[in-house]
């Protein structure tokens, strides 16, 4: 079929597509898998529409590059035929289903709204114990209201660092925390805008999963931010990123470097506004190890009480626990380093380029699907823009050393 110059071949709609260089780089978000294109292929795979034939595409590429058209055919069909063996064409059986899948999704029902403003109209009716001021978490605006005092309490504290000015009565969600005792036994019932999230058994509990919740909300309600698991830290006008899963040293470095004197930009997530392209606050409290006390033994209490452990062996730091701490105000990605916490290991800087460092970012994002090619765009922009390294560390302090003459180098 391949070799059929009347064939029309189409490409995948789902796969992304961002110029890299003078060729282009493409994404398959379902198996996060990345391919680089060259020029000429580029102009091979722009064409693939379902319409254009390969004798079409063949004379375009020769014409553009004055080159004899029998030799081209042979290249393009190749170069196609390649396409098609990695998965980046559209078959027609997929063709078919895909438009049997958006007629069924354009007569599927509605989910019925009703209940949960119903319960919304009945919780805002409540006396509560517990009213907290306005808190921001990227484009997510809340209240937590709860009718136990201990809770409130501690989600005060963790919740501390994403307090806002906007008024009283602008609040556009609500965290309502129900405390009763139901058959001799302690619970915790947890909503969201009126709508049941669970019911748990312990005040530590319901904690946790309205921390847990607000991650899962913020990504909902901030319809241009692209997340990355990591941290970030500010420098100037520029921010310093550190892309990383969870037990990579991200946070402890980070933790670190505000102890240093740089703004606090985020921790756990990194939110990208990709309208911008600037990495924009998310100052939530920090996620320690137990284990880092021995690097921040001020940050920790003495005797653990109430429910600071909000994960086994993990703790929620207060930004302004940290001395002469201050709160980043975000702009452009100017460094990124990819830090991996090893013990014993000498203190090693690898830099990243090019392809890899569209990887290293690739690998480290998530909820991806949802901003489509303008996720993409922004990340590979930044991956163009910034300096990429990888950091492998066992000493603390050297480490930050090497962060920040990277930074005062780049500024």
């Amino acid at each position: 079929m391949i070799t059929d110059a009347a064939f029309a071949p189409c490409a995948r709609s789902d796969i992304l597509d961002v110029r890299f260089g003078r060729g282009a780089l493409l994404y398959e978000m379902a198996d996060r898998r990345l391919h680089t294109l060259n020029a000429s292929a580029v102009m091979v795979w722009r064409r693939l529409d379902g319409l254009t034939t390969l004798c079409d595409i063949a004379r375009s590429v020769s014409d553009t590059f004055a080159a004899d058209r029998s030799i081209v055919q042979g290249d393009v069909a190749a170069v196609v035929a390649r396409f098609e063996e990695v998965g980046l064409l559209i078959t027609s059986d997929e063709a078919a289903l895909a438009a049997r899948s958006a007629i069924a999704a354009e007569s599927g029902e509605v989910e019925s709204v009703e209940r949960p403003v119903q319960l919304l109209e009945q919780l805002d009716a409540l006396e509560w114990a517990s009213v907290s001021p306005v808190y921001r978490a990227v484009g997510l605006m809340f209240r937590v209201r709860s009718e136990d005092v201990d809770v409130a309490t501690e989600l005060g504290r963790v919740l501390r660092s994403l307090s806002t000015t906007r008024g009283d009565g602008d609040t556009d969600h609500v965290y309502s925390i129900r405390a009763r005792v139901h058959e001799g036994v302690a619970q915790w019932r947890v909503y969201f805008d009126g709508k049941a999230i669970k019911t748990v058994v312990s005040s530590d509990a319901a904690v946790a999963l309205v921390l847990w919740h607000i991650d899962e909300a913020v990504v909902t309600h901030s319809p241009d931010a692209l997340f990355f698991h990591g941290a970030a830290v500010q420098f100037g006008e520029r921010v310093v990123m550190f892309p990383g899963p969870m037990n990579s040293g991200t946070s402890t470095l980070t933790t670190a470097l505000v102890r240093r004197g740089l703004p606090y930009l985020s921790n756990g997530e990194v939110a990208l506004d990709v309208s911008v392209g600037a990495a924009v606050p998310f100052p939530k409290a920090i996620s320690l190890d137990g284990a880092t006390r021995v690097f921040f033994p001020e940050l920790f209490p003495d005797e653990p009480t109430g429910t600071a452990e909000l994960a086994p062996g993990r703790w929620h730091i207060d930004p302004a626990a940290i001395a002469g701490a201050t709160l980043g105000t975000g702009g452009r990605v100017a460094l990124v380093i990819s830090p991996h916490y090893l013990a014993g290991a000498s203190t090693r800087l690898e830099r990243v380029t090019d392809v890899d460092a569209v990887r290293l970012l690739l690998d480290n994002s998530y909820e991806f699907a949802r901003l489509g090619n303008r996720a993409f765009d922004a990340l590979v922009t930044v991956a163009q823009e910034s300096v990429v390294f990888r950091l492998e560390y066992s000493e603390l302090d050297a480490a930050c050393e090497v962060v920040l003459q990277l930074a005062r180098e780049i500024r």
